[in-house]
């Protein structure tokens, strides 16, 4: 990762050790015990149609909220951005990940998880190593301008 993270696994389900499903995260940094979650406008919009309803958008973040105690409820931290937090070379990116790592106790870690593409519910020690990206083959912004992925 360009601002010196492993590569994260992504769209990994997330169980309690019972068996019974947490969520699927977006990206999740397992040596770390920290889950990222990219929460811009698009992902919310889809939710509602021409006629908003306050009481449907309430409902959708008071879900979003259990959804983020129950991953922490098993010893995940969890690192929100939006869009804004990618400009500048990942600045925000960089901040929320670090926050989140200093809660996170990936020793403390008790859940399950599920790779979705292959389905079979594992351990979390048997999560694979994250893969680290050389500094030299990093992307290099040529470009200031222009945005470009961060890691």
């Amino acid at each position: 990762m360009a601002l010196g993270w492993p590569v994260p696994l992504s769209q990994v389900g997330i169980h309690r050790l019972d068996g019974a499903f947490v969520g699927r995260v977006d990206l999740l940094w397992a040596d770390l015990g920290v889950v990222g979650e990219a929460d811009g406008r698009s992902k919310y919009l889809g939710q509602f149609d021409e006629a908003w309803d306050a009481e449907r958008a309430a409902a959708l973040m008071v879900r979003e909220r259990d959804r983020e105690r129950e991953l922490e409820s098993v010893g995940l931290a969890v690192a929100r951005w939006g869009s804004s937090a990618l400009r500048a070379g990942g600045g925000g990116l960089e901040v929320a990940l670090r926050a989140a790592s200093h809660r996170a106790r990936a020793d403390r870690v008790r859940c399950l998880w599920r790779d979705e593409a292959q389905g079979v519910l594992r351990e979390w020690r048997e999560l694979p190593p994250a893969p680290r990206i050389p500094r030299h083959l990093l992307p290099v912004n040529r470009h200031p301008g222009r945005q470009r992925p961060v890691w």
